[in-house]
């Protein structure tokens, strides 16, 4: 995420299928909610459901790590705008 996707691939929804992963990881970093979406996206959508409990842990575990990656994001960019 500091990285801010530079580099010689440009994020790009109609282009190969690496600039149109960067474009889809560029838009869903500005999304709100992303911990609750994760959760939803992994039980619902591929269907984590249906391994009963084991899914429904992984599904959180993957939510609380979506959290705390925005988490330490935000501590590291606070870090830096105090110069420390």
């Amino acid at each position: 995420m500091l990285a801010n996707d530079e580099g010689e691939i440009k994020a790009n929804l109609f282009g190969g299928p690496i600039e149109r992963r960067r474009w889809i990881k560029r838009f869903a970093r500005r999304l709100p909610f992303r911990p609750l979406l994760r959760f939803f996206y992994g039980y619902i959508l591929k269907r984590g459901i249906l391994d009963g409990y084991p899914g429904y842990v992984i599904c959180r575990l993957m939510a609380w790590y979506e959290f705390m990656s925005i988490a330490k994001f935000r501590e590291l960019n606070l870090k830096r705008r105090e110069g420390r």
